[in-house]
């Protein structure tokens, strides 16, 4: 595009940045629609950006590059091109100039995440150059920096641009080429007919092949996994096209665990194989698979140009052992079990003899172990223990593995866990974390990113980190130290004490010292020591910001404006809708009852709203003298140790005093609306025995608690007529009493209401009843285009499943109405989904988006009967996923059951997991999604549920991308069609979301689990209740009630 310019970001932009991003919704799914030329300057006071390209042209932004910096290579946050024009080369641009600054910044890589249904982004991508990586969430990465500093191929890009003769597959698939058991990435040019290939080895992220027309140098090893302690052959592959001699020289070098010397010149006249040979050097520590690996490094000198080759090498233990326990609390003075985890890294048969060693804190009931396991076969241990106290338990076992054959290797191997309970106080160290433990609090720092997190006994869904901080002298960025040193934690009175020392890159006598203070009360304390070791002051005033994740901001409160704003259950899409300088107070509180979280900071410390979902903290140290320290003001989180946001007020402004609790519109936030009737938990009403399904009759049990005469009155009514008014008074009831009403036959439900007047006490209760009526169930097995169709009819509602196409199922019709969103018989990319099926399905919670492997996956479909625990006999559709494919899940079964009762508008789901996979499995991600689309026009769907506030709000789908964490049930409808579908379940231990977009009405819900080997879990059930308008949660709690076995 003429006259297109790449510049950097100033704040007179933010007004054309807000019209690009509104001009560019329709291809981010609705997301960026309420970006404001306001929430652009507030988003960019305080980023953690490295550089922010824009593409301009004629003073309008086309185009938006943010990049971070990372460890090994230049980070692409976000890239934009604005919809209108996309493919007039503003995307191609931008690379350009972001693949000139990682050369500037001397980073071989660039790399990025996108989604995997991205249909126009990642050929996009793959042109300019990108390789999308399989099993990596949609990563992709770049060599061309690393290319063009080879300096073997210096005269091939001299006066080339790099872009123009590239030749790349821009397909959706992952770009790797597996041979040997590594993956290569592949690039081809062609330029002024010169031919180049290229492959890069992803495990090291190094060089291994370079043809020209010249010649071809590559490096062979045929092995894929190697054991430490041994040695192994390389190969190069030199193969001269040119006629002349070619002087080759190699020189190998030593890389973390690998010891590798060779020296080899050779001048090839056709072809030669040179060998060298390796040597893994031993170790007790596996390789990460997410990290880059040891390498077979060599320089070689192809006429005396260098270029660097590498070749990843995956080394393992001849065992992976390692020790996981359930997620839940530890009661010291009890007797529970934990799990050995183990599997066979060798490729034949063997026999693991290992021993336990001793703790203070833990009896275990046997400590030997013997463990016969096939050629990378898995196996879980159960361990009963007694814990005396809680504790962490890590440990060098020493390790045995006997061969068929009887040879012998020995070898150690750390095992780690920790064993929280509210009285501990301790610290360790795993493979990937620094962890302090105090009660039920920890803190944890990564190794590898150096984030901190807090955690209860279980994990949480939403969670506030703090991350590295980031150091500004003279308006520039001044980078610590990758990595943390110097680590360690004792205990200080009531805390757990974490500390490390971080280092200046370009300052090497100033260091900077991480503090992290948690109390038994679960609040954590974070702040920093700056310490200048020289003789002389520092020349600049130091400025540090902490940026700072706090989930999503719903469900709380903060200080605003002079008000306290109450937030709603919907996730904010940034949090640049609230100026910085507006926030009253230091504080904000968000969560739910179970789950509340507390962040607060010293009030000399600015807070900024960056980009969503990040913070951050801003505070000026000023110049350090020599030979002295200064110390940051501190930042506070707590998980769960304030209830309410009045609460943290009081303990953040150390005051007690009431204050006025406003919402923005000055209204009391508390409810104060007088109620005619109230609850106690004196009292209790059973209707039905807590079955809500009835047939012929309902009994009503009022019980009191205590041994108090009483009289009164109760009155049994329903809104429909579907009972029998019925009032009865009673005198000198102690304990239990029942009344007994009729059915009438015309309703498929209604709200039976039931009201006591105790005198002093009045009591109410209302309950949602479902009548089973006697019709009988249509089943139908058919074909369609090839797809068996399983098909079962209730006499109001008929669901449809077809095991030749997903598990779940992909139609439920009320009324000959359809309720459900797929393109059954075919699944597709849509949206962020790739594949999508649609319906109503329950899988592993990372193949939500990325469900390739569900294609690989064989599933059964039959029709079944059961019976719940109320008595109600269902009848229905069970769907059997049986993972055998997927390394990860290989032996899971997920047993789905979609159950109705006879002329009932009620469909009931629940999942049956089954461990068979050879592992105890902790925190498993079971993901449940339903995708809507009534009556097949998107624009006429809508969500209705009540938030927080107990306010009832509607949103439309089809209009614009928005995540919604509803506090109630969720009822989903369209304007033209009078039925709804009200969904309600048990929302213990789970997190659930509805996101509505321009083309998706979609709600998930997610679950942890903790399953043994062997062992299976059913689910709490969900319940899909067809409805002419929304029943309120408390009138259905006793569908809960409804469980199977």
């Amino acid at each position: 595009m003429d006259g297109l310019k790449i510049v950097e970001y100033t704040p007179a932009y933010a007004k054309a940045i807000a019209k690009m991003w509104t001009m560019s919704t329709e291809g981010w799914n609705g997301s960026y629609a309420n970006v404001t030329e306001e929430s652009i300057l507030e988003s960019h006071k305080a980023n953690s950006n490295l550089n922010t390209f824009l593409a301009v042209n004629n003073e309008e932004v086309l185009g938006y590059c943010a990049l971070l910096s990372q460890k090994e290579a230049l980070r692409i946050k976000l890239l934009n091109t604005r919809y209108d024009c996309h493919g007039n080369g503003i995307g191609k641009e931008i690379i350009k100039a972001v693949v000139n600054r990682a050369l500037e910044l001397d980073y071989p890589m660039i790399d990025l995440h996108t989604w995997s249904s991205n249909k126009k982004s990642i050929p996009f991508y793959k042109r300019c150059g990108f390789f999308l990586e399989k099993n990596k969430c949609s990563h992709c990465i770049s060599f061309i920096p690393y290319i063009l500093k080879i300096e073997a191929l210096k005269g091939y890009f001299e006066n080339e641009d790099w872009y123009s003769g590239l030749k790349q597959n821009m397909d959706m698939e992952p770009s790797g080429i597996e041979e040997n058991g590594y993956e290569f990435y592949e690039y081809n040019w062609e330029i002024n007919n010169k031919k180049l290939r290229l492959q890069f080895e992803s495990r090291s992220r190094g060089l291994r092949l370079i043809e020209t027309d010249d010649y071809l140098v590559s490096v062979i090893i045929n092995d894929e996994t190697f054991m430490f302690g041994k040695k192994y052959k390389v190969f190069y592959e030199i193969i001269n096209k040119t006629g002349k001699a070619i002087k080759i020289k190699i020189k190998g070098e030593d890389d973390k665990t690998i010891k590798f010397q060779l020296n080899k010149e050779v001048d090839v006249h056709e072809k030669e194989i040179v060998e060298g040979e390796f040597y893994i050097k031993s170790s007790d520590k596996e390789i990460d698979d997410e990290k880059i690996y040891p390498a077979v490094v060599s320089q070689i000198f192809i006429n005396n140009k260098i270029a660097l080759f590498k070749v990843g090498i995956l080394t393992r233990l001849p065992a992976k052992i390692n020790i996981l326990s359930e997620s839940s609390e530890r009661v010291s003075g009890q007797y529970s079990k934990f799990y050995i985890n183990i599997k066979n890294n060798l490729c034949e048969e063997a026999t693991f003899e290992f021993k336990l060693n001793k703790n203070d804190n833990i009896e275990f009931k046997n400590r030997d172990f013997k463990v016969k396991l096939n050629d990378n076969e898995k196996n879980s241990v159960e361990v009963p223990y007694y814990l005396k106290k809680p504790t962490v338990y890590s440990e060098w076992i020493n390790v045995t593995a006997i061969l068929k054959s009887g040879e012998k290797i020995e070898f150690k191997a750390n095992v780690i866990e920790f064993f929280k309970g509210r009285g501990g106080k301790f610290g360790g160290e795993t493979n990937t974390d620094y962890i302090i433990v105090n009660g039920a609090y920890s803190v944890i720092l990564a190794k590898d990113d150096n984030c901190i997190c807090f955690r209860k006994f279980k994990n949480q869904f939403r969670e506030t980190v703090l991350f590295t901080p980031e150091f500004e002298m003279s308006n520039h960025n001044e980078l610590l130290s990758k990595k943390i040193e110097n680590i360690c934690w004792y205990e200080e009175n009531e805390h757990m004490i974490l500390k490390g020392d971080y280092f200046f890159n370009n300052y090497s006598e100033m260091k900077v010292t991480l503090i992290v203070k948690l109390h038994i009360t679960g609040i954590a304390q974070s702040y920093f020591e700056v310490y200048n070791l020289s003789d002389n002051k520092t020349d600049e005033e130091i400025l540090i910001k902490q940026q700072i994740y706090h989930g999503e901001l719903s469900r709380g409160v903060i200080p605003y404006n002079n008000k306290f704003i109450k937030l709603s259950d919907m996730a904010l899409e940034d949090t640049t809708p609230f100026k910085s300088e507006l926030l009253s107070e230091n504080w904000i509180f968000s969560g739910d009852d179970n789950n509340t979280r507390s962040l607060w900071w010293d009030k000399d410390k600015l807070l900024h709203f960056g980009e969503w979902p990040y913070m951050y903290l801003e505070e000026n140290v000023g110049i350090v003298n020599g030979k002295s320290k200064k110390t940051t003001k501190s930042i506070y989180v707590a998980l769960t140790t304030f209830e309410t946001w009045q609460d943290l007020r009081s303990f953040a402004l150390k005051t007690f005093q009431k204050g006025l609790i406003c919402n923005a519109e000055g209204d009391n936030l508390k409810d104060n609306k007088t109620l005619n009737l109230c609850t106690t938990n004196d009292c209790e009403v059973s209707i039905n025995k807590g079955n809500p399904f009835i047939k012929d009759g309902a009994s009503i049990e009022l019980r009191k608690y205590n041994e108090i005469p009483i009289k009164g009155k109760i009155k049994v009514d329903s809104k429909k007529g579907l009972v029998c008014c019925i009032e009865k008074n009673f005198e000198n009831m102690t304990l239990a009493m029942e009344v007994f009403t009729s059915m009438a036959d015309e309703y498929d439900s209604d709200i039976i209401s039931v009201k006591a007047d105790l005198g002093s006490l009045l009591f109410e209760k209302n309950s949602a009843l479902f009548k089973i009526k006697d019709v009988d169930f249509k089943t139908q097995i058919k074909k369609y285009e090839g797809f068996n169709i399983y098909s079962i009819n209730n006499g109001v509602m008929t669901i449809k499943s077809s095991p030749d196409f997903t598990s779940g199922i992909y139609s439920l019709t009320y009324k000959n109405e359809e309720y459900l969103h797929s393109k059954f018989p075919n699944s597709e990319m849509r949206t962020w989904y790739n594949p999508w099926f649609g319906g109503i399905q329950t899988v592993p919670r990372n193949w939500y988006v990325q469900s390739t492997s569900l294609l690989n996956e064989k599933v059964i479909t039959n029709f079944v009967k059961m019976t719940d625990t109320c008595g109600n006999q269902w009848h229905g559709i069970k769907t059997s996923l049986n993972i055998t494919e997927n390394e990860q899940y290989k032996g899971l079964k997920i047993n789905e059951y979609y159950l109705m009762l006879p002329g009932v508008p009620v469909l009931c789901h629940t999942s049956e997991i089954i461990n068979s996979t050879g592992e105890f499995m902790k925190n498993m991600l079971l993901g449940h999604r339903n995708f809507f689309n009534i009556g097949n026009d998107m624009m006429k769907n809508f969500i209705t549920f009540k938030d927080s506030s107990n306010e009832i709000i509607t949103y439309r789908a089809g209009v614009e991308f928005c995540d919604i964490f509803p506090s109630s049930s969720l009822l989903y409808g369209n304007y033209d069609i009078e039925d709804k579908i009200q969904i309600y379940a048990n929302k213990e231990d789970t997190m659930e979301r509805s996101t509505i977009s321009v083309d998706d009405n979609v709600y998930l819900v997610t679950k942890k689990l903790d399953i043994a080997n062997h062992d299976n879990i059913f689910m709490n059930p969900m319940f899909y209740i067809f409805t002419n308008k929304s029943i309120d949660d408390e009138m259905l709690n006793n569908l809960k009630n409804i469980q199977f076995k």
